[in-house]
């Protein structure tokens, strides 16, 4: 009995086709670096736009967090405003990133804590509750396709008096 094995490769020419192979198209490396290139290209294009998001973010995002908390401090001046004897609402700003309004009156204790921070867009400004039933929630920060940078409460574009006037209310 006899064994014999054989083996020809060829990458083209006339050679290829006498011998049953099918000869090799030298495009399919040209089209295989072309994709590599494509996905490689689109994928920078979108990490540069994650990085100028963040970016616009990291600037945008402090001055609405002030925003925020000037209309809140506001809120409470008008609030205890209206008592004459006493201030049953106070405003604690315990950081450039929380403040605490706390509301006490002979019938309710609670605090609304608020927090914000630019490292994520997704829990860019949160609050919640202590004391009383309220829960609390958070606003997404959003780049709009003008490059201003908006809070997104529930999907909706949202102003940071809105914001504001929304927890002063639940506090209250």
């Amino acid at each position: 009995m006899r064994f014999r094995l054989a083996f020809d490769f060829s990458l083209g020419g006339e050679d290829s086709q006498q011998h049953g192979g099918i000869a090799m198209s030298s495009e399919w490396a040209e089209t295989a670096a072309q994709h590599v290139r494509e996905r490689q290209k689109a994928e920078e294009e979108v990490n540069a736009a994650l990085i100028e998001k963040r970016k616009l973010i990291a600037e945008q995002g402090p001055a609405l967090w002030r925003q925020v908390f000037c209309r809140v401090q506001e809120l409470v001046s008008e609030f205890n405003a209206e008592y004459k004897h006493s201030s049953p609402m106070t405003y604690d700003n315990t950081s450039t990133s929380e403040f605490h309004v706390r509301l006490n009156t002979g019938y309710l204790n609670t605090t609304l804590i608020a927090t914000f921070g630019v490292n994520s867009s997704a829990t860019a400004l949160q609050w919640r509750y202590e004391g009383g039933k309220a829960k609390g929630g958070g606003c997404n920060l959003n780049v709009l396709p003008s490059g201003k940078v908006a809070l997104y409460y529930r999907l909706r574009d949202t102003t940071p008096n809105m914001i504001a006037e929304k927890n002063a209310r639940r506090t209250a």
